[in-house]
């Protein structure tokens, strides 16, 4: 991974995530640089600014919703390649 940005397909900035982990947490930020999202790095969950579960990434590479829907997979061995 070269970035921890992200952005438009134009290349319009759209926020980052912070480059220091707290206790197994790293924060998102918006283009405003306003705390938007926590991701749990042990748990493979992203939280909300509330505290509330968006999403999560199974074992098998299920992402499923905070209300438990199907939003789609990744092929962990491929994501666990592209972050080393």
């Amino acid at each position: 991974m070269e970035s921890l940005e992200a952005g438009t397909a134009v290349e319009s900035f759209l926020g980052a995530i912070n480059d220091s982990v707290d206790g197994g947490e790293a924060t998102v930020h918006d283009a405003l640089d306003e705390a938007i999202a926590t991701l749990d790095l042990g748990k493979a969950k992203i939280k909300g600014a509330n505290g509330s579960t968006l999403c999560e990434v199974k074992a098998d590479g299920t992402i499923m919703s905070g209300v438990s829907e199907n939003l789609g997979q990744v092929c962990p061995s491929q994501l666990l390649s592209s972050l080393a």
